[in-house]
């Protein structure tokens, strides 16, 4: 079992781009999903790219809490979040 989670956790790296793609598309046009709408496409994908080129690392023996740079970029994309808000 373990050699079929890996080969699919390595299938979504390797297709990480393509799938980033269609995801930003996707949150973009949910409804519950409305915050998305008010950034860049660029950055969502950025968002979900990085998400999908790491994802093997929830499975390794490093805690997430380590991985500063990805919760920096969350923090980061939420404080757009919050500006474009105030400019509304």
């Amino acid at each position: 079992m373990k050699t079929y989670a890996i080969k699919y956790v390595e299938l979504g790296e390797r297709h990480a781009e393509k799938m980033a793609k269609r995801w930003a598309l996707d949150v973009q046009n949910n409804i519950h999903t409305k915050k998305y709408k008010e950034l860049p496409e660029d950055e969502i994908i950025r968002q979900s790219l990085k998400f999908y080129q790491h994802f093997s690392k929830m499975f390794l023996d490093e805690k997430i809490k380590e991985n500063t740079s990805l919760r920096n970029e969350i923090n980061r994309l939420r404080s757009i979040i919050k500006k474009n808000q105030v400019l509304n």
